[in-house]
């Protein structure tokens, strides 16, 4: 701020000189009669209006910087912006991104309309906008995931299943129980408007198919605000017609509280252990900062595990270990961006 001040203390007081000389120089020339003593006074406005003339021609560089910087202090200092109307602000931005996309662009064959366009789309889709809840965000997403073989039978036992039904064979089939605990806080972008009162919680996912073990046990959810007042939750299952099973909840509805709502919510699933080995989790709302830690306990194949977080940007390696894996991403993440884990056994 101070330098541009100067600057503009500096542009005020060259051109004032400019502008005073430029003045009385034309009137020296004009006035002054070009004979006698007069004519040095004629000759001294001459001077005069030539200086000044070639003044203004060695500062109109500074001259156009200092209008670019005087529009865009009105445009951003004085908060102009904030008194135009939200389809005036798309056009200027809207314009800007083309405008930046034009200045480096001289391929033909790049389809910056293409690009520009998706960019312009997808990048501003984050912030608030007209449509409610638009601009909620995560922050401070931590999940831990905890891999665990067991048999059909124990399985079964935990969730108060009878095995009577189920044949030796099946109930000494290795499946693999993933128990995945994570918190997060919603930050939503008023405290005031009547549809950013409550905060849904959604869920859903899809699964290989598993011969015998009950649909309706294959996944366990409970959400709350903490562990300590959170509650199971119903979930809908179906199985697809190209394989595998679906599953979903209705949306859990949790209210915020000075604009900030945090979410404990815990699954349990088991899956068969060789055709699905990998666990997927992608962002249903924008996220910022993802911090995932997954190990295997108990007995069973020693596995080994590797994963990527999916975002936008160069990403670091991976924390690897014997047993476990740590994903640490601090930055945002769109929604559909997220992280994928996979393991094989040694």
């Amino acid at each position: 701020m101070a330098n541009e001040q100067k600057f503009g203390n500096f542009i005020g007081k060259t051109w004032a000189q400019v502008t005073l000389a430029l003045l009385a120089g034309s009137y020296l020339a004009y006035k002054a009669p070009d004979e006698g003593l007069w004519k040095l006074v004629n000759h001294l406005g001459i001077g005069l209006v030539e200086a000044a003339l070639v003044t203004m021609l060695l500062h109109v560089r500074e001259l156009t910087e200092f209008f670019e910087n005087f529009a865009a202090k009105v445009l951003t200092k004085d908060e102009y912006m904030m008194r135009l109307r939200r389809p005036a602000l798309e056009e200027i931005r809207s314009k800007a991104a083309r405008t930046i996309m034009d200045s480096y662009v001289d391929n033909a064959a790049y389809d910056k309309d293409h690009l520009y366009n998706w960019v312009d789309s997808v990048l501003y889709k984050m912030l608030p906008g007209i449509e409610i809840p638009s601009g909620l965000y995560r922050e401070n997403y931590r999940e831990t995931i905890v891999l665990e073989f067991l048999s059909m039978g124990d399985a079964l036992g935990e969730v108060n299943h009878p095995t009577g039904s189920f044949s030796p064979e099946d109930l000494s089939a290795r499946l693999l129980k993933i128990t995945s605990t994570c918190e997060y806080k919603v930050v939503s972008p008023s405290t005031r408007k009547e549809g950013f009162s409550k905060y849904e919680v959604k869920y859903s996912g899809l699964a290989a198919d598993m011969s015998a073990f009950p649909i309706e046990h294959r996944v366990a959810l409970r959400v709350g605000h903490v562990y300590q007042d959170s509650k199971p939750v119903s979930i809908i299952f179906q199985s697809e017609e190209m394989g595998g099973i679906s599953y979903r909840i209705e949306p859990q509805s949790f209210p915020f509280k000075d604009g900030a709502c945090q979410v404990w919510m815990q699954s349990i699933e088991y899956l068969p252990p060789t055709r699905q080995p990998y666990v997927l989790n992608q962002m249903n709302m924008p996220t910022k900062n993802l911090d995932v830690t997954l190990f295997q306990y108990g007995s069973g194949p020693r596995l080994v595990f590797d994963g990527d977080v999916i975002a936008i940007g160069a990403q670091g390696p991976a924390e690897r270990q014997r047993g476990r894996i740590r994903l640490d991403y601090k930055g945002w993440l769109f929604e559909s961006h997220g992280y994928f884990i996979w393991w094989w056994e040694i």
